[in-house]
């Protein structure tokens, strides 16, 4: 316990220097430790080419479009250009199929809630399907700032 009793002796400035040395030191670690452990932050590319579900190519689509498998009440797209994603609910009532396109959209993609918030995506619905929130932008009901 030499170093203490030193420690212990010195002037005040010295000792300043030494805690802000050790603070630096933590604050070095845990910063480390986060950029270690962080999920890492994908491009919507990577997304759709980590995805565990392979996409197919929209027929006649341009520019490298994807479609997620077919389901009944809605239809997802990605449009590589512009890297957004386009959830479009197809049948009523829109709130059941927009819960069930989401959760698809999570499931297929392999991400959650937090890392799909990140990506460029919106629900939209056309007249036939939903009079009433026909033309609207919607986006996933779970992310709190567009």
């Amino acid at each position: 316990m030499e170093w203490l009793e030193k420690f212990r002796s010195a002037d005040t400035k010295t000792k300043v220097i030494l805690g802000a040395g050790v603070l630096a030191a933590i604050v070095l670690v845990i910063a480390l430790f986060n950029i270690a452990f962080a999920p890492s932050l994908k491009t919507a590319d990577e997304v759709v080419e980590d995805a565990p579900v392979k996409l197919e190519a929209i027929p006649h689509g341009q520019f490298g479009d994807m479609k997620f498998p077919d389901r009944v009440g809605y239809k997802i797209l990605y449009f590589q250009e512009t890297k957004r994603f386009q959830i479009t609910i197809t049948d009523p009532p829109f709130d059941e199929f927009r819960q069930a396109a989401e959760q698809d959209f999570l499931r297929v993609l392999d991400i959650n809630e937090q890392q799909a918030c990140r990506l460029d995506v919106t629900i939209r619905t056309p007249l036939y399907a939903n009079p009433n929130l026909a033309g609207q932008v919607f986006f996933l009901s779970f992310c709190k700032e567009q």
